[in-house]
């Protein structure tokens, strides 16, 4: 065979494994680390971003996901990779470099790499998971067990080819069971090593109905999750899910001139970081600063009942039976009066 043909066919066949090769390690998903600009120079466009957490997940069918939270997959969106060309319909990358633990791209402006184009520099998710630091304060002691808190190091995966969140997923079961109304949920559920939940607990109530599908619909997760690794083994995890329910001012036309009714949101963001805060405490142990932090939500809510029902609970643990029956008659006299154990 003529050698310049042989030298070519080789080339070829080198070429197509190297492209097939690239295609199957850009599978998954990998987080922004830097960006710069082609020429390292100043670029306060590209800085802003390079603030901005972003993560990338290709799959094998010509699907990617956009996110910019660290435990959501995000937007769907159609990809294509030629001649180490990331096609994302809205935007083209040239790949410098990737391997098993870093992968290099380079924004394309007109099909061409410039001075002004982003170097983007990803690691492997479960890579750059590895790096990050543990805060001690994410992990309730079981006994020999671990149960570790939701955080940026240590999260489940929730895997559901029709929704890209949990949350999306359990929204048809309490559609419309809010009434219309301002309201905040507020749940926390575990979720095992094989996948499956247990240990469902809803902290924040809405109403009865509203509670019931919520629990049905996060049983239903059962198989849908992936543990999160640490240390090279799976752990327990323990998902929380919020909802916000607000209403949105109304507006009417009185002779030609729009009138806007507005509507005041009892539930501040900061009651909402408040109760979460208390809320953590009491399930790490910290009954007593728990019952404090609570106390101080009182004053940035009207309706406080839901309060009562973790004074409740809190105040069974700790055997105080006199604050224990004055936040049960106030339970027994609401609309919660279901939360309370038969």
């Amino acid at each position: 065979m003529n050698i310049r043909i042989t030298t070519s066919l080789f080339l070829f066949i080198l070429s197509t494994t190297l492209f097939s090769q690239n295609n199957r390690i850009i599978l998954g998903s990998w987080i922004k680390t830097k960006i710069e600009a082609f020429d390292k120079g100043n670029n306060p466009f590209i800085e802003k971003r390079d603030k901005n957490f972003i993560k990338y997940t290709f799959e094998n069918n010509g699907q990617m996901y956009i996110s910019s939270v660290y435990n959501e997959k995000g937007y769907k969106i159609k990809y294509t990779v030629k001649n180490d060309i990331i096609d994302l319909l809205f935007n083209k990358f040239k790949i410098e470099k990737i391997d098993n633990r870093q992968l290099i791209l380079i924004e394309l402006n007109n099909n061409k790499i410039s001075p002004s184009s982003a170097r983007m520099f990803f690691s492997r998710e479960q890579v750059y998971l590895d790096e990050l630091t543990l805060d001690e304060k994410n992990i309730i002691k079981q006994g020999k067990d671990s149960l570790y808190i939701e955080n940026q190091k240590v999260y489940p995966k929730f895997r559901n080819k029709d929704y890209a969140n949990v949350k999306s997923f359990i929204q048809p079961f309490v559609e419309g069971r809010s009434n219309g109304k301002e309201h905040l949920s507020y749940s926390t559920f575990v979720i095992n090593t094989d996948g499956k939940v247990s240990d469902i607990k809803i902290h924040h109530h809405i109403n009865k109905s509203y509670d019931k599908n919520l629990k049905k619909a996060i049983l239903k997760t059962n198989g849908m999750w992936i543990s999160p690794v640490v240390n090279g083994k799976k752990v327990k995890v323990l998902k929380e899910v919020l909802f916000h329910y607000i209403l949105f001012s109304n507006s009417k036309n009185t002779n030609g001139k729009i009138e806007i009714n507005q509507k005041t949101n009892g539930i501040t963001k900061s009651y909402e970081s408040l109760f979460k805060k208390a809320t953590k405490e009491y399930l790490i142990g910290n009954l007593e600063s728990a019952l404090k932090i609570y106390s101080e939500c009182v004053d940035l809510t009207s309706n406080n009942i839901n309060i009562s029902i973790q004074k409740n609970i809190i105040y069974k643990k700790l055997n105080d039976s006199l604050n224990f029956d004055k936040t049960k008659e106030r339970i027994q006299n609401s609309k919660f009066n279901y939360t309370l154990k038969k």
